[in-house]
């Protein structure tokens, strides 16, 4: 191997090229330094998890909650239609309940899937989505006949919400102005009156500055 060059033989190669390394050196050094300093205006926003959920309020549950709201209170109306219809044309006049059935559960589904603030609070999933729904509970509460929601507090939950109403417009179809009609309108009415309360309760939520 040769001797190894000088320091000082170094510095006379590199003599020529001093000056375009210093500015080389200078500008690297710039550039760091400018990247450790945000500008005010840059297009980055800071969120707080206070500022994530006032956005999941506005943007997702709110909305979403007032879907259901109005998609639920068109289910009790669907079915007085059909429990008002002549025997001759259950079938048909079944199927608009059952739509607006279908309807009323997707609307819920896309609402429920991560259930937080009223949901949790007011166990709102037990209510209007209580599974296995209990068929024998079902009879008997057929046979209390409550007349409005007020007196579905004697039944018991596997009787009500929207698996019950489903039991009835599918399982055992309730026929026109039976009794059983009347108690799926009835169940209908009371799944109506928990969607209005979320609405409003996620509502007030979207209105509520960050805190």
């Amino acid at each position: 191997m040769g001797a190894r060059p000088s320091a000082a033989a170094l510095c006379r190669k590199l003599q020529p090229w001093l000056p375009t390394l210093l500015v080389a050196a200078g500008a690297a050094f710039a550039g760091l330094a400018s990247a450790q300093v945000l500008p005010a205006n840059i297009a980055i926003p800071f969120y707080t998890p206070n500022d994530f959920m006032a956005g999941a309020w506005r943007h997702w549950y709110a909305p979403r909650a007032a879907d259901f709201a109005a998609q639920s209170a068109r289910l009790a109306p669907a079915l007085a239609d059909y429990c008002a219809s002549a025997p001759a044309d259950a079938t048909a006049a079944r199927q608009p309940a059952r739509t607006q059935w279908q309807v009323t559960a997707q609307a819920w589904d896309r609402l429920a899937g991560v259930q937080v603030g009223a949901m949790l609070q007011r166990r709102s999933s037990r209510q209007i989505d209580f599974s296995p729904t209990r068929p024998v509970l079902i009879q008997r509460a057929i046979q209390k006949a409550p007349a409005d929601v007020d007196a579905l507090e004697t039944v018991g939950t596997p009787a009500k919400g929207m698996p019950a109403i489903e039991y009835l417009l599918w399982t055992e179809p309730a026929a026109p102005g039976s009794p059983a009609c009347r108690y799926a309108g009835v169940l209908a009415a009371e799944v109506a009156r928990e969607g209005a309360v979320l609405a409003a309760a996620f509502a007030d939520l979207a209105t509520t500055k960050p805190g």
